[in-house]
């Protein structure tokens, strides 16, 4: 098994780079280099803490394209020209590292060839306005009903095997839950699929409810991270990708913003309609994935 860890960048373009390969390939990055600052007051004998923050970050990347000299400099104009496609619109680009990325600007760029040009050196300066990385963890729930024809689809013990017997048993299906690995609160997104009358699930004992109708076709999101618009924390998606607002009608006992706390986490709410559940761990730096 291999112990390369896989490096990419994918533009707001949509155009992905893999920054591991044989051309390109990463030469140099400190992505693992961190630091808090703390906001204190001073005292006669040393400080007092009051708060601690992180400012955004930068990092420095070099990367070696090698192999032929045009396949090169059409390399280049292409990478280049996606880093340009973030600044245009306003959007960051996706830095991963293994199992974790970060959002952010290519904001410098200084490119040459190498001794005897048989390869380019382009030395970047990634700037990461947000400074965490993020580890991702889902669930998906299905309708109860999906989830009951699955197993009668498969049939005692999943080989499908029918019996005649004229009676009717009950289809159990266990409450689903997530095992959160971490060690602070965590932003997520719930996409609710309709048909449904509204939208109400307990998520670690929290309710994230809003009462509208999601149609079939439809979507509801539920979003808690701060990069996200204002109007944007809880809308729903229809068809045509039209967007409607919905965070005026979540419930009044409803901490709709709440994030989720690490541990066991259990999802419970109506299985009348479909959910995904995504999970954003924050950290410092990128976690060294284990293989």
């Amino acid at each position: 098994m291999s112990n390369i860890v896989d490096i990419s960048y994918k533009s707001s373009d949509g155009t992905s780079y893999d920054l591991r390969g044989t051309a390109p390939r990463v030469k140099s990055a400190a992505f693992h280099e961190f630091a808090w600052e703390a906001d204190v007051t001073r005292r006669q004998y040393g400080d007092r803490v009051d708060s601690w923050a992180k400012k955004s970050v930068e990092y420095g990347m070099d990367l070696y394209i090698y192999g032929d000299l045009n396949i090169r400099r059409k390399w280049l104009n292409r990478f280049h020209s996606s880093i340009d496609a973030d600044f245009f619109s306003g959007q960051p680009g996706v830095l991963t590292w293994g199992s974790s990325y970060i959002y952010c600007f290519i904001k410098a760029s200084n490119t040459y060839p190498a001794e005897r040009n048989t390869y380019t050196v382009n030395e970047l300066t990634i700037y990461c306005p947000d400074p965490f990385w993020i580890q991702e963890q889902s669930l998906t729930v299905h309708a109860a009903e999906e989830t009951a024809r699955r197993i009668t689809d498969k049939g005692y013990g999943g080989y499908g095997l029918s019996y005649g017997y004229p009676y009717s048993y009950r289809k159990v299906v266990s409450p689903p839950f997530l095992k959160i690995d971490h060690y602070a609160e965590c932003d997520f997104r719930l996409i609710a699929y309709g048909p449904a009358a509204a939208v109400n699930v307990n998520i670690g004992g929290n309710q994230y409810a809003v009462d509208y109708p999601v149609a079939s076709g439809e979507v509801m999101i539920i979003d808690t991270r701060s990069t996200q618009a204002a109007d944007r924390h809880a809308y729903i998606v229809g068809t045509g990708g039209r967007m409607v607002n919905v965070f005026d009608y979540r419930k009044a006992d409803s901490l709709l913003m709440q994030k989720i706390k690490p541990g066991i986490v259990p999802v419970s709410y109506s299985r009348t309609y479909r959910i995904d559940l995504t999970i954003y761990k924050r950290r410092s730096e990128p976690a060294w994935d284990t293989i």
